[in-house]
């Protein structure tokens, strides 16, 4: 995982709850003030891949949700290359995120 990446994340809109947390060697969590979710991840160039989520139920080769990630002025923002099954888009294709320093 690239260290720009490593870290706690959080919406750049005010009305967007939770974070997303980055953790080498290739773990995610998804968490708000209620619950944390999570998985596996890896990195490769601008291509980021989840995959492994405890709540989806699917494990590789299935549930591996693609997408391209860009980190522009300080924003981390995600573009899914293929359909996720396991619901991880409604957290990255509408979202920017800011790091937590």
């Amino acid at each position: 995982m690239p260290p720009e990446l490593v870290g706690t994340w959080t919406p750049t809109d005010p009305a967007q709850i939770g974070s997303l947390v980055l953790t080498p060697p290739h773990q995610y969590v998804f968490a708000t003030p209620e619950d944390s979710a999570g998985g596996n991840v890896v990195v490769r160039g601008n291509e980021i891949d989840f995959f492994n989520a405890v709540r989806c139920g699917l494990s590789l080769p299935a549930g591996v949700g693609r997408y391209t990630w860009t980190l522009m002025e300080g924003e981390l923002g995600f573009a899914p290359l293929n359909e996720d099954m396991c619901g991880r888009v409604s957290n990255l294709r509408t979202r920017k995120y800011r790091k937590i320093p």
